[in-house]
């Protein structure tokens, strides 16, 4: 199929290549990489099918780059026949595949492992959930087959004991469920060093080696299972032997007792195990079967019957050592080493018995499931790839999707809910730290979230973009509700805030906003320091008031205080008055222009210039996104990603006293402040011309 001719169209301030099938993904290795609208992003910050990304990211790095977008590419031309079968749909014929390649053959045998409906086989069409439906049911069994064999998987006692102390040997191998299982190539190595030590030990001329013959092993290991805790033990007995006044060293203040975390099973084991074996005493004897650490009291017991008494000396320790020191000396120079914790009655046992033949026949039946499940995962990635492969691209060679209004992007993680707004422009972040020394730049103003979910083992960290509105009922600590694309909701709180302007409207009130905050926090501060004087001064009139005379009457008082006040008020009134009438109103308002000009101007520049600057590549690239565009945030798209939602169409208004007399009530509460705030500033304009 020939190539179409590209489309470029201007999507956010920038020309970017627009992707409408899988005829334009044939021209992404003659489009240069820095017209990609990005050339990285992580994994955890795209919003899609996680297996999906899975597949994506070919070397396992958590990101998602140019390389990635473009093998899946390539390998998708090749394994179909035709790519009109990258529709954006979850199926897939059979004809569309491509048998004459490796990868193609292997999808088409996957189809005859998916059932059909009506029993025939293959078949010719399958989807994505016919596959991961097939193949749960494969991985749902007893074995997995991914090459490590558990125990639950073996019926055979003899079988599983083999395999069982063969991960005591080897240490095993973990599987993807945190489960430790057995490979073949840890079976066949146990097998042959078995073999290998039992020869050893039954050639006559190691007797020198072999203190207590086949008992040598047992007697070594037991010995070795408590050579750290037992010569720790006799060091402490030492320190009492050169002065008994150090026996207060193993004692534990009750009152400098360390931290310990008494309802973690993990944390009081781990106290035991580094306690000391026993009391130390300075007669350098330790009894192995009464006083012993609770942690270390079978393997005591074990090695008193291996000296042949439960007392066990300093001297006759160091017996057992030198005794079993050839052992030791000779261990490392033998094949199978590691086996021979064993014991040579058990090594015998699982040589003589067909144990591992067993297990070998269950290896050979995960092996035959690992092929089964590489078709399949190979048909299942193809369905994936054929399913987002486009969506991807409108995502990451362009930001098409994230332009389309009321359609989720792969770039938003979400919706938050919150102050009766949606805040669409969202993304995850592993380090909220690391983003806000970055995010700044963007003069975005932006809101950190945790988020959490019961069920979900830990909380998620979210970036919001506050892009349009207003931002005065934003703050630390304000709970919402946060929605995946996919339904699942969230609790989500403000942990910090970046500040930034918000809107045209917003900065216009800033100035305004600024002086009623510095008015205010100076009317709190002259009424505190008068409070505080006229306080004092009633203090000292009481202790300074003379001695009470008789009561008179107050009527004269109050009169006469009664009309010195409004005396005051009225000569205040005529004081303005006749202040305002000296006035030249040209200079006047000449005056309240420069006021409102010197307060005013820069504030609302300073927001303005911040708003045209606005920038959502910076926003993502804080995240850990590599932006090659230019996404400047304008008012329109500001409005997109931040928005009111609308009541529908068909909803009956009823309206209230403000909504009847043209004003609802937080408009007629800020108009009146807005009014309050202008006669202070005339007042105080008045005032400073007539007396300057």
């Amino acid at each position: 199929m020939s190539k179409g001719n590209m489309v470029i169209q201007k999507v956010g301030g920038s020309y970017q290549y627009m992707i409408n099938s899988a005829v334009d993904l044939q021209r992404l290795e003659s489009l240069d990489p820095a017209l990609w609208a990005a050339s990285s992003a992580p994994c955890s910050s795209l919003n899609c099918d996680q297996k999906f990304l899975k597949y994506l990211d070919s070397d396992s790095s958590g990101r998602i780059n140019i390389s990635d977008v473009l093998k899946a590419w390539k390998w998708q031309e090749a394994v179909l026949k035709n790519i009109e079968a990258i529709d954006e749909k979850d199926s897939l014929c059979l004809d569309d595949v491509n048998s004459e390649n490796a990868d193609g053959q292997a999808i088409v045998d996957a189809f005859a492992l998916i059932p059909s409906s009506d029993n025939e086989q293959p078949q010719n069409k399958v989807n994505l959930q016919q596959t991961k439906e097939t193949i749960g049911k494969l991985q749902d069994g007893k074995l997995a087959g991914d090459g490590i064999l558990i125990a639950s998987a073996v019926d055979d006692p003899e079988a599983k004991s083999l395999l069982n102390d063969i991960i005591t040997c080897s240490g095993g191998q973990k599987n993807a469920k945190d489960e430790t299982g057995l490979t073949t190539a840890q079976l066949d190595k146990f097998m042959t060093d078995a073999a290998a030590y039992i020869d050893w030990i039954s050639q006559s001329g190691n007797a020198e080696f072999l203190p207590r013959g086949e008992k040598t092993a047992e007697a070594y290991n037991r010995m070795k299972s408590l050579l750290e805790k037992v010569e720790e033990y006799f060091r402490y007995c030492r320190l009492l032997n050169i002065d008994e006044n150090n026996s207060g060293r193993f004692k534990t203040n009750p009152d400098a007792l360390p931290e310990l975390d008494i309802h973690s099973p993990d944390a009081i084991d781990k106290y035991i195990s580094t306690a000391p074996l026993a009391t130390p005493c300075a007669s350098s004897e330790l009894n192995l079967t009464t006083g012993i650490n609770p942690a270390y009291s079978q393997a005591a017991a074990n090695l008193a019957e291996t000296v042949g008494s439960d007392i066990l000396t300093e001297a006759n320790w160091n017996a057992l050592k030198q005794e079993l020191s050839p052992y030791e000396n000779y261990l490392n120079s033998i094949p199978g080493s590691e086996v021979d914790k064993l014991g040579c009655d058990r090594i015998r046992e699982h040589l003589a018995g067909n144990s591992a033949d067993n297990l070998r026949e269950l290896f050979e039946l995960d092996n035959q499931l690992s092929g089964k499940l590489s078709k399949l995962f190979l048909l299942e990635k193809l369905l994936l790839f054929n399913l987002n492969i486009i969506r991807l691209a409108n995502n990451f060679i362009s930001f098409r999707e994230l332009y389309t209004p009321n359609a989720p992007s792969i770039v938003q993680a979400g919706s938050l809910v919150m102050d009766g707004r949606h805040f669409d422009l969202t993304v995850y972040i592993d380090d909220p730290v690391a983003h806000k020394k970055l995010v700044p730049n963007s003069n975005i103003f932006i809101m950190y979230l945790k988020i959490t979910k019961i069920g979900e083992p830990k909380p998620k960290n979210l970036a919001v973009a506050v892009t349009s509105g207003n931002a005065r009922t934003l703050y630390k600590g304000k709970r919402g509700i946060f929605m995946e694309w996919n339904g699942r909701d969230w609790e989500a709180e403000v942990t910090d805030i970046v500040k930034e302007p918000v809107s045209i409207r917003e900065a216009l009130f800033l100035p305004i906003r600024k002086l009623g905050e510095f008015l205010s926090s100076r009317f709190e501060k002259f009424t505190a320091s008068s409070s505080k004087d006229l306080n004092a001064s009633l203090d000292k009139m009481k202790v300074q008031a003379p001695p009470p005379k008789a009561p008179a009457s107050s009527t004269p008082a109050l009169l006469l205080g009664g009309g010195v006040g409004l005396a005051a008020v009225g000569s205040s009134f005529a004081l303005l008055m006749n202040a305002i009438k000296g006035i030249n109103f040209t200079r006047f308002a000449a005056t309240i222009g420069l006021i409102v000009l010197v307060i005013s101007l820069p504030l609302i520049i300073t927001a303005i210039v911040k708003l045209r600057r606005r920038n959502i590549a910076l926003f993502l690239e804080s995240a850990g996104w590599a932006i090659n565009l230019q996404m400047r945030l304008t008012r329109r798209l500001g409005k997109l990603f931040t928005f009111i939602p609308k009541f529908p169409d068909d909803a009956a208004c009823r309206s209230d006293w403000g909504v009847e007399n043209g004003l609802n009530g937080p408009c007629l509460c800020r108009y009146l402040l807005f009014a309050g705030i202008i006669v202070a500033i005339l007042t105080f304009a008045v005032v400073t011309i007539h007396y300057y």
